[in-house]
């Protein structure tokens, strides 16, 4: 699956939006080719592997539609 990276957000917001598990990081940047700390521009499309880290959080965060978004204007 893919999904597309909204403005101000990290790989730990796309993880725990994708995953609900801040873990996943590690997946979301090994699928991408890219380091954990990377800056990943707005509108960029992610794979995202299918795996579960933590069901009833993942299940959360899709039926609530969560978007964390933590970058400030000071690290993009």
């Amino acid at each position: 699956m893919k999904t597309k990276v909204m403005p101000r957000q990290t790989l730990a917001d796309m993880a725990m939006q994708v995953y609900g598990d801040i873990r996943a990081i590690v997946t979301l940047a090994d699928a991408n080719n890219l380091p954990l700390t990377h800056d990943v521009p707005a509108g960029t499309m992610l794979e995202c592997p299918e795996t579960v880290f933590d069901k009833y959080m993942q299940e959360y965060v899709r039926n609530q539609k969560v978007s964390p978004a933590t970058a400030t204007e000071d690290n993009l």
